[in-house]
C-alpha cells in the first residue's frame, strides 16, 4: 500500500436515496429508437474519411432504391466524460450523404481524432474502446426527406486566400500493452533491434519547407540511455530517456519534438530514424507513435479527394472542377462550402478565421467503401420507462442474469427490473461503439425518466461481465469472452503508472448534469456493481450462489456477526483505521452487529507468521460472520506479510456461510488484468468464498482509505426509510459520496475511484432487521436508571422481545431464541510487531461466558441464565448478543444488549453437586462405536446436558471444556465449537475437527464441567485409516416430481468435510443424459445441493418420463458411489 501523509456524526435520509439532481429534460429523449422498424444493417470504418457504397453493394445487403438509402450514426469518437446537452447525441441521428453515379457517398468518423497540442501541431489520439467506427444503414420510406446539408461560406477568391494547409500523417502500431496499468497500447519493440525506420508518404509537400515530428517513446531502462531521432538522414535530437531502479521501475513516456526541412531529392517521401543506446537490454523500450505535420499545397490530387484543416477566414482550391463538391465536417454534421470554380480552383470565404475541417471530392474520386458488420435486428431501448435495477448483460448470461433479476422481482416489495444487452445500448447510444460513455448515457436516460416518474427511479445497476484494459481484443492476450468496459483514463501516462492508470464504474454511475468535469467531487447516482463473469457456466454458478444466500441458510446467530482483522506495522495505523470505523456504527440506535476482532498486531509472531492469528480469523470465518472487513497490506492474490489469506486460502475457502468482504487494501480487486484477482476467484467458489466484496482495483492510500473506511462504517450504521439495515450496494453508493477530511468536511477524493464493488448490489446482507431486544433481566429495566449487575454463579432471569424496527411487538412471531453473554469488556494492548509497530491499546469482548436458547412465543421470551463462578471479576459493560428465528415462516431478528454488568459472586446460589451428562461421544457418525475405524481428518461429536447450565468460558483454569489425545495432546478450545439446543435446555453439542491423525490406534477423552464446578467425562478408542471410504446412507431429490429443477443431496458420515458430489441421470435404458459435480463444505451430514435443470447435455430439456440417478462422493482421496434411484420429471 502506497504512504501518503495522512466523530461520529449523524447522517441524514438524504443520503440514503440515490443523489437528486436537475435532469435534462425528459423531451430530450427520442420516444422511439430509428431502430425500432425498418430494415438495418451495421457498417464500419477504420479511419475518418469519406467512403462510398457502391450500387453493388447495396444490392448485395437487398437495398434495392438506392435513393431512399439513409445513413445513421456518427462514428467512433470517444464519448466527452461530460454529460451535457451541449455534446449528448440521442439515438442515431441520419448523416448527409450525396447519392452519384458511382454509389452513396459520406463522412464516417473513425476511432480517434486529432489533437491541437501546440498552435497549428497537431497529433492523433486513439479511441481505447474500439478499432473502428460504426453507422447504420436502413432504406427509408418513399415519402421521406433525405437528410440536408446547411450552406456556408462565400464564393469568390481574396488576395489573401489561403492556398497551402498543414497535412497531418500519424504512425502507431499496436501491438503489446505498454504496461498492464492502464489500455495504452505500444508498437515497434526496440529491446533486440535498436533501430526503426519510419517511413511517412508526404504527398504535396514543398522542397525545403519546415515540417514538424511529435515522437513518443515508451521504456523502462536500468541503465542510462539516449534515443537518437532523425529525419532524412539528418539528427534531429537525442532525448536521454529516463532511468529506473530494478526490479521495481515503472514505464516512462518520452515525449519529443522537433522540426526538420522537407527533403529536396524525394519531397513526397519522408523517413523518419528511431535508434535506442543503451547499455545492456532494457526491460521496456518501444515507440508509441510519431505525428508528422507539414505544409502542403491545397490541391485536390490524382485520386479526386483531398481532407485539411485550417483556420483561415478564405480559400483557393487548386486542380478542383465544377464537379468539386467541399464539405464543412464538424459535430454537428455537414455543411455545403459554397464556392466559386473556374481556372481550375474553388475558392470561398468563410464567416471567420475558425479552425475548420473540410474534404474536398469529386463523384470519380477513388473512395474507399465500409466494411459490413451484419444485421440489426429491430430495437427499441428509447422506448423503456426506468426500472428500480438494470441488468446488462451479454446474451451467453441471459439465463443467469434472469436468476438475479427473479430474485428482485419476487422481494416483499417487488421491484421492477430489465434485462438489457450491451451491444443492445451500444447501438443506440454509442453509435454501435462499445465505448462505456454509451452505457452512462442509457443510464442517464433512464435515470432522468425515472426522476420525472416515468416508472420507477433506477437504484441499481448491474454490469454482468468482466472488464478489461485491453477491451478492443487487439493483443495476444486479450480476453475472448464478453467484456463489458469500464471507464479507464486515456493519458498514455496513466496507462504507464500504478497509481494513475485504473478502471472504475463510477464514473458510469454519475448521471447528474454536469457530471464528469469533475470526477473526483461528482457523485454517484445509482448503485453500480459488476459480476466479472467469464462464461456462461460461471455465470449460472454465480446467480445460483446468489439466490441460494438470497433464499436463506442455516438460521444461526452467524447472521449477525461482524469479522474486524486489521494489518500490523505502520505505527498501528491499520489498527486505528479500524477502530475508527468500528466506532461510527458500533453505538449507533439498533445497533445489532456483534464484531469480532483479529488485530494481527496483538497475536505473537512466529518467525514471519502469526499462526494464532489465521486460527482465529479461520475459526470465526468457520462459525460464520455476516460482514468480514480488512484493513492492511496485500496483493492482489494475498493478504498482508504474514500470509494470514493466502492464495491457496483463496481457492480451497468452502464456508458455510458466505461473508460480504471489504478490503481497505490494495490491488485485491484487479478486475481487469489478463489474471483474474484474489477477489474475484474468492467471489466465484460455488460453496464457499464471499458472497460480495468491495476491494480495490490498484494500490489505494492510507490517509484516502480512512476516509472511505469511515464512510463506510457511519453507512454502517443507517437504515432506510422503512428501518430496514441497508443492501451493501447503498452502503457502497452512500460511502462514496460522503467522503470527509480530518476535520469532518466533504472533500475531492481520486482514491474512492479505484474501489469497485462485484456481487448484486441490491442484495440484502443475512442480517435481519427485526430487533430482539431485553427489556428486563432479574425484574429490573434495561435502560432504566437502576444499574444491573449479574454475579458469578447467579441465575439471572431475562425477559424480552421480538420487534419490528420501528419498536413494535411482533405477536406472530413463534420459534427459538440463541443468546450469548460474554464477559466485561477488556483492554488489550498488541505487541508492536517490525520496526514500524507500536504497542496500541483497543477493547474488546470478555471471554463468553454464556450460550443457551429460548423459545420465543407470542413475539416476547423469557429465560434464566446460569452464570458460572469464573468471571473476570472487571466493572465494565458486559455484552449480551441475541439471534431469534421464527418456526412458522422466515422471520429473523438480532439484537444486542450492553447495559448491564458481570461483577461479584451470588453468596445464596444455592449447592449443584450433579455433574453434567456426556449423552453420547462418537466420530463422525452417530452410528460409531468405541472401536471402529474412521478417516484421518474425523469429527468429534458429543451431546452434552446439565441441570442448570453447560460451562463454555475458557476462563477458568482446569475447569474448560477439554479433549485428551491418546493421553498426551490437549485440545482446549472445545467450548468454541458447542451449540446449544434450541429448545431451551441446558444442553448441547459439540462438534470439533480433528484433522491429519495418524494411522493406526488412538484413544480419546473427553471431559466437561457444568456452571457450578462439576465435571463429566468419557473415553473412546479408535482406529484411524487415511484410506477409509465415506458411507453414503442416502442419495434424495428434493423435488420429485420435478417440473423446474431437482437439487439432490447426499446424507453421509463426513460432517464438515470438503467433498466433491457427482450426480449422473440416465434414461431407463442406463443411457447417460446429464452429469454436474460440486465442491464444498458439507453441512454435517448433508451435502451441499446439486441442482439439476432438467436438461440434458446438450441444454435441451429432457422429455416427461422416469429417470434413474446415483451419486458418487470422494473426499480425502476416496470414493463411493451409490445405488440408482428414480426421479420423475413432469411438465413445467
Amino acid at each position: 500500500m502506497k504512504h501518503l501523509l495522512a466523530y461520529i456524526i449523524t447522517a441524514t435520509m438524504a443520503l440514503l436515496l440515490p443523489e437528486s439532481v436537475a435532469a435534462f429534460t425528459t423531451d430530450h429523449y427520442a420516444a422511439g429508437s430509428v431502430l425500432a422498424q425498418g430494415r438495418w444493417v451495421k457498417i464500419k470504418v477504420p479511419r475518418s474519411g469519406l467512403y462510398r457504397i457502391s450500387p453493388a453493394m447495396l444490392k448485395s445487403l437487398g437495398f434495392t432504391a438506392p435513393s431512399r438509402v439513409r445513413i445513421h450514426g456518427y462514428g467512433g469518437r470517444r464519448i466527452s466524460d461530460v454529460l451535457s446537452t451541449a455534446n449528448y447525441v440521442d439515438d442515431l441521428p441520419a448523416t448527409y450523404s450525396e447519392l452519384t453515379d458511382k454509389g452513396i457517398v459520406f463522412y464516417a468518423h473513425g476511432p480517434g481524432e486529432w489533437t491541437e497540442v501546440s498552435r497549428g501541431r497537431y497529433h492523433y489520439v486513439q479511441n481505447i474502446y474500439t478499432t473502428d467506427g460504426y453507422y447504420f444503414i436502413t432504406e427509408a420510406p418513399e415519402d421521406s426527406e433525405a437528410p440536408a446539408a446547411e450552406p456556408t461560406g462565400t464564393p469568390g477568391k481574396e488576395p489573401s486566400a489561403a492556398t497551402y494547409f498543414t497535412e497531418r500523417v500519424h504512425h502507431e502500431q499496436e501491438l503489446t500493452l505498454a504496461a498492464d496499468h492502464g489500455p495504452a497500447l505500444v508498437g515497434e519493440d526496440f529491446r533486440f533491434k535498436n533501430r526503426h525506420d519510419i517511413t511517412f508518404r508526404t504527398p504535396g509537400a514543398i522542397k525545403g519547407e519546415e515540417a514538424w515530428v511529435e515522437c513518443s517513446f515508451i521504456s523502462t531502462l536500468y541503465k542510462p540511455g539516449k534515443l537518437l531521432i532523425s529525419a532524412n538522414g539528418k539528427e534531429l535530437a537525442n532525448p536521454t530517456l529516463p532511468q529506473v531502479k530494478p526490479p521495481h521501475g515503472n514505464q516512462s513516456e518520452t515525449i519529443s519534438r522537433n522540426t526538420f526541412a522537407i527533403s529536396e531529392e524525394s519531397p513526397e517521401t519522408t523517413v523518419v530514424s528511431l535508434s535506442l543506446s543503451t547499455q545492456g537490454t532494457p526491460a521496456r523500450a518501444n515507440l508509441n507513435y510519431l505525428s508528422l505535420n507539414y505544409r502542403r499545397k491545397l490541391e485536390i490530387p490524382a485520386s479526386g479527394y483531398l481532407e485539411f484543416t485550417g483556420a483561415a477566414s478564405a480559400y483557393c482550391l487548386a486542380n478542383a472542377s465544377a464537379d468539386t463538391r467541399i464539405w464543412e465536417i464538424s459535430n454537428d454534421g455537414i455543411k455545403k462550402v459554397n464556392c466559386e470554380t473556374g481556372n481550375n480552383e474553388a475558392c470561398w470565404t468563410m464567416p471567420s478565421a475558425a479552425s475548420k475541417h473540410y474534404a474536398a471530392w469529386t463523384p470519380a474520386a477513388d473512395l474507399p467503401s465500409p466494411e459490413v458488420c451484419g444485421n440489426v435486428y429491430n430495437q427499441d431501448l428509447h422506448s423503456l420507462e426506468s426500472h428500480d435495477m438494470l441488468i446488462v448483460a451479454p446474451a451467453a448470461y441471459r439465463q443467469a442474469a434472469e436468476k438475479i433479476a427473479a430474485i428482485h422481482r419476487n422481494e416483499d416489495k417487488p421491484m421492477t427490473v430489465a434485462i438489457v444487452e450491451p451491444e443492445k445500448i451500444y447501438n443506440e447510444f454509442s453509435s454501435g461503439s462499445p465505448d462505456v460513455s454509451g452505457i452512462r448515457r442509457f443510464l442517464k436516460m433512464l435515470y432522468d425518466r425515472g426522476e420525472a416518474g416515468m416508472g420507477n427511479p433506477l437504484r441499481y445497476v448491474l454490469l454482468f461481465g468482466r472488464t478489461s484494459i485491453d477491451t478492443r481484443g487487439i493483443t495476444p492476450d486479450a480476453p475472448t469472452y464478453p467484456v463489458i468496459p469500464s471507464w479507464m483514463p486515456a493519458a498514455v501516462r496513466a496507462s504507464l503508472s500504478d497509481v494513475e492508470g485504473f478502471c472504475t464504474d463510477d464514473i458510469t454511475a454519475m448521471l447528474s448534469d454536469g457530471s464528469g468535469a469533475d470526477l473526483y467531487r461528482d457523485k454517484l447516482s445509482v448503485t453500480i456493481a459488476r459480476i466479472p463473469a467469464t462464461s456462461a457456466e460461471e455465470a449460472g454458478s454465480i446467480a445460483d450462489k446468489i439466490a441460494q444466500y438470497a433464499a436463506g441458510t442455516r438460521k444461526t446467530a452467524w447472521k449477525q456477526r461482524f469479522l474486524f482483522l486489521a494489518d500490523d506495522g505502520d505505527k498501528g495505523e491499520h489498527l486505528d483505521q479500524t477502530e475508527k470505523m468500528i466506532s461510527k456504527f458500533q453505538y449507533a440506535e439498533r445497533q445489532q452487529h456483534l464484531v469480532k476482532k483479529v488485530y494481527i498486531d496483538a497475536f505473537e509472531l512466529v518467525g514471519n507468521e502469526t499462526p494464532a492469528a489465521r486460527e482465529a480469523m479461520h475459526r470465526y470465518l468457520d462459525e460464520g460472520v455476516v460482514w468480514w472487513n480488512f484493513i492492511g497490506h496485500a496483493h492482489s492474490t494475498g493478504w498482508t506479510s504474514e500470509g494470514i489469506l493466502t492464495y491457496s486460502d483463496i481457492n480451497t475457502m468452502y464456508l458455510r456461510h458466505w461473508p460480504f468482504i471489504y478490503a481497505a487494501t490494495c490491488d485485491f480487486l484487479r478486475l481487469d488484468g489478463a489474471r483474474q484477482s484474489g477477489a474475484e476467484l474468492l467471489f466465484k467458489v460455488r460453496h464457499g468464498g464471499a458472497i460480495g466484496i468491495i476491494a480495490a482495483v490498484r494500490p489505494v492510500y492510507i490517509s484516502s482509505n480512512a476516509m472511505f473506511s469511515n464512510a463506510i462504517g457511519r453507512a454502517l450504521a443507517m437504515r432506510d426509510d422503512q428501518g430496514l439495515l441497508l443492501r451493501p450496494g447503498d452502503i457502497y453508493r452512500i460511502a462514496k459520496n460522503d467522503i470527509r477530511d480530518k476535520n469532518d468536511k466533504p472533500c475531492a477524493d481520486d482514491n474512492r475511484l479505484r474501489y469497485s464493488f462485484i456481487g448484486d448490489p441490491a442484495m440484502r446482507l443475512a442480517t435481519p432487521s427485526n430487533i430482539a431486544r431485553i427489556e428486563s433481566i432479574n425484574g429490573i429495566p434495561v435502560g432504566g436508571n437502576e444499574q444491573i449487575t449479574i454475579a458469578a454463579l447467579e441465575k439471572a432471569g431475562i425477559k424480552g422481545s421480538v420487534t419490528s424496527p420501528d419498536g413494535t411487538v411482533l405477536e406472530n412471531f413463534n420459534g427459538t431464541l440463541l443468546v450469548e453473554i460474554f464477559d466485561a469488556e477488556r483492554t488489550f494492548t498488541t505487541l508492536g510487531h517490525h520496526k514500524d509497530g507500536t504497542k496500541d491499546p483497543f477493547e474488546d469482548y470478555g471471554e463468553r461466558i454464556y450460550c443457551g436458547s429460548a423459545k420465543v412465543v407470542g413475539g416476547r421470551f423469557e429465560f434464566t441464565a446460569a452464570m458460572p463462578a469464573e468471571i473476570s471479576q472487571n466493572f465494565r459493560p458486559a455484552t449480551m448478543s441475541l439471534f431469534a428465528y421464527a418456526s412458522d415462516s422466515d422471520d429473523e431478528a438480532a439484537g444486542l444488549c450492553r447495559d448491564f454488568y458481570v461483577y461479584g459472586y451470588d453468596e445464596n446460589a444455592a449447592p449443584d453437586t450433579n455433574p453434567p451428562a456426556i449423552d453420547s461421544f462418537v466420530l463422525n457418525h452417530s452410528s460409531f462405536r468405541s472401536g471402529d475405524t474412521v478417516n484421518d481428518s474425523p469429527m468429534l461429536i458429543a451431546a452434552i446436558s446439565d441441570d442448570t447450565g453447560i460451562n463454555v468460558s475458557t476462563a477458568g483454569i482446569g475447569r474448560q471444556m477439554t479433549a485428551l489425545l491418546d493421553n498426551k495432546t490437549s485440545l482446549d478450545n472445545l467450548s468454541f465449537y458447542y451449540t446449544p439446543s434450541a429448545d431451551g435446555s441446558p444442553a448441547g453439542v459439540i462438534n470439533y475437527p480433528l484433522e491429519n491423525l495418524e494411522a493406526g490406534a488412538h484413544t480419546l477423552s473427553l471431559r466437561i464441567w457444568d456452571t457450578a464446578g462439576n465435571p463429566a467425562n468419557a473415553y473412546i478408542e479408535f482406529f484411524v485409516n487415511p484410506a477409509e471410504k465415506p458411507k453414503i446412507y442416502d442419495v434424495y431429490t428434493d423435488a420429485n416430481p420435478a417440473s423446474t429443477q431437482a437439487n439432490f443431496y447426499l446424507s453421509h458420515d463426513r460432517p464438515d468435510a470438503m467433498i466433491n458430489v457427482e450426480i449422473s441421470v440416465y434414461d431407463l435404458l442406463g443411457r447417460p443424459l446429464w452429469s454436474k459435480s460440486a465442491n464444498g463444505r458439507s453441512d454435517m451430514f448433508l451435502s451441499m445441493p446439486v441442482s439439476w435443470d432438467l436438461t440434458d447435455n446438450s441444454g435441451s430439456r429432457v422429455p416427461r418420463g422416469i429417470y434413474l440417478y446415483r451419486a458418487r462422493i470422494s473426499t480425502d482421496g476416496q470414493n463411493y458411489e451409490t445405488g440408482s434411484r428414480k426421479i420423475a420429471v413432469t411438465a413445467p
